[in-house]
């Protein structure tokens, strides 16, 4: 390789990260900034003005030559190579739910849940997809319009020429997921299924839940710790009489996986949404319970995703949502 030009320099080529159109709008503007300081000067520096346009110039090339056109119809294609959509529960709704596949798509912005504010906070950065967690579209929808929440929900999108791909049960489940984000987040080691339902095409085991290990400790000093890992607001918990050393986890509402976290020797089961009878059933049966809130427990696999797209579209502007927060408050 020869050396760089004063263009690449600028833009960072010399560092081992893939060049991203943001890193090129970025040193664009500090060049742009620095040259007009220079042009401003009682006495400017004709050479330094020189090497500022040759950057510019440059940049401009690097930025056009990157930015080649990208269909939310590709990524969708990528997002189904990592979490394949037929694995999706028979409930669910995960897919391409809003918005034309052949749309060009330079922005994309990465979130838990679809409401009206990411749809405006989309629109403010002039994204044209959404990637989310939970389906923008559920159960029954028998008319768009402004009296429903989620009628205003996708109005904004339609009107906004904002499209919508959610991955949900399928991302849960496969390997890097929700589930795998979640155990990572929280210090497990010797990371297992809880649940194998079986291989997706590229033989790849996918299923529900995770397994792992942590140094043993007491339950107190393990939640506040989820609690903190999290960012949640609060955590309710059942005490089962044992310290915490095999933990399970589940992203969201598994409650309902108790017995087989229990089957596999886990002292201590993390996810969220438990209900009354769940918590009294778990200390019946000597397992710590600690529901640690649905957000917080699925949040993790944003960055997650965001990454993944990074990745593979350097040439697209990949945000995670700022606007989109726990929902819960607790005194």
């Amino acid at each position: 390789m020869g050396p760089l030009s004063p263009a690449e320099l600028w833009a960072g080529k010399n560092s081992p990260d893939p060049l991203r159109i943001e890193y090129l709008i970025l040193a664009e503007e500090k060049a742009e900034k620095a040259l007009q300081g220079h042009k401003s000067a009682r006495d400017p520096d004709l050479a330094a003005i020189s090497e500022l346009e040759t950057v510019l110039s440059g940049l401009r090339v690097m930025k056009k030559e990157l930015n080649t056109t990208t269909t939310a119809e590709e990524v969708f294609a990528f997002l189904q190579e990592k979490a394949p959509f037929e694995l999706q529960e028979s409930f669910d709704n995960a897919g391409f739910l809003v918005g034309r596949e052949e749309a060009a798509v330079t922005k994309i912005l990465v979130t838990l849940d679809i409401t009206e504010d990411v749809v405006q906070e989309a629109a403010k950065q002039g994204a044209q997809l959404i990637v989310s967690h939970h389906p923008v579209i559920f159960g029954g929808v028998k008319s768009v319009t402004n009296q429903t929440v989620t009628g205003r929900v996708l109005l904004a999108l339609i009107e906004n020429h904002i499209a919508a791909i959610c991955a949900h049960t399928n991302l849960d489940a496969v390997e890097g997921g929700v589930n795998d984000a979640l155990a990572l987040r929280l210090g497990l080691t010797n990371i297992g299924q809880l649940r194998t339902e079986g291989a997706d095409a590229q033989g790849r085991p996918y299923g529900i839940g995770r397994v792992g290990e942590v140094s043993e400790q007491p339950l107190y000093d393990f939640a506040m710790a989820v609690k903190r890992l999290l960012g949640a607001n609060g955590i309710r918990l059942v005490d089962g009489g044992r310290p915490v050393r095999r933990v399970a986890v589940g992203g969201g509402a598994c409650a309902d996986m108790m017995n087989d976290a229990l089957t596999l020797g886990c002292d201590t089961f993390v996810t969220s949404d438990a209900k009354y009878h769940q918590f009294l059933e778990a200390r019946a049966l000597g397992i710590n319970l600690v529901d640690a809130g649905h957000f917080p427990t699925e949040n993790v696999v944003c960055p997650v995703v965001r990454n993944w797209l990074a990745e593979r579209f350097p040439n697209i502007s990949i945000s995670l949502s700022q606007h989109h927060h726990e929902v819960f408050s607790y005194l």
